[in-house]
């Protein structure tokens, strides 16, 4: 069992929060307890940057956050200049896990969801692609679960960013229908 307090260095915090090991007892952390610990390395880590270093502690940091919002459901409180850092990078790694923790965050605004889901879908890049579309999913039945939909213009470009998915790759096709035709019945 980890001593998480033991733990003095924020970027040890960061790598040990999302390391494969351990997932199973971050994950069994209490969502205040987690995050606490998000808060206390994030917030030195933070004052770190522009260092490669702390760059790819606040990934993993991010990671940890993402997934374990993933698991429980809930939200952590994570600072939306994380995300717009992480989507800002070169790196596609660091884009998606930005991605999702945008999409879960309650500050972000629609707009600014929608053009990172449509960027997703429009790389080259089939491993973002393939994350834009259940991130689109999951905006969806966070911000609009009783069938509404966000703004037509944005949907009219939800709408031509996932079109070319809902024929084609074998496994994306089935799921990318499915939201295309959900986008749609708001048409």
């Amino acid at each position: 069992m980890t001593n998480w307090d033991e733990i003095k260095s924020p970027l040890e915090l960061a790598w040990r929060l999302w390391e494969i090991d351990l997932i199973k007892e971050v994950l069994a952390l209490s969502p205040a307890r987690f995050q606490q610990l998000f808060d206390r390395a994030y917030s030195a880590i933070h004052k770190q940057l522009p260092d490669l270093r702390a760059r790819k502690a606040l990934w993993r940091l991010g990671g940890s956050a993402a997934d374990y919002q993933g698991f429980h459901s809930v939200v952590i409180k994570v600072p939306l200049e994380l995300p717009r850092l992480l989507l800002a990078s070169r790196n596609k790694d660091h884009r998606l896990i930005g991605f999702k923790l945008l999409v879960r965050n309650p500050q972000s605004k629609d707009q600014e969801i929608v053009s990172a889901i449509v960027r997703a879908l429009r790389r080259r890049d089939s491993y973002e692609n393939s994350g834009g579309i259940p991130q689109l999913s999951l905006f969806l039945d966070l911000r609009y679960p009783a069938g509404a939909l966000p703004d037509p213009e944005l949907v009219q470009s939800l709408i031509a960013a996932i079109k070319p998915f809902a024929k084609g790759r074998k496994y994306t096709a089935p799921f990318a229908a499915s939201q295309l035709q959900r986008l749609k019945l708001a048409e």
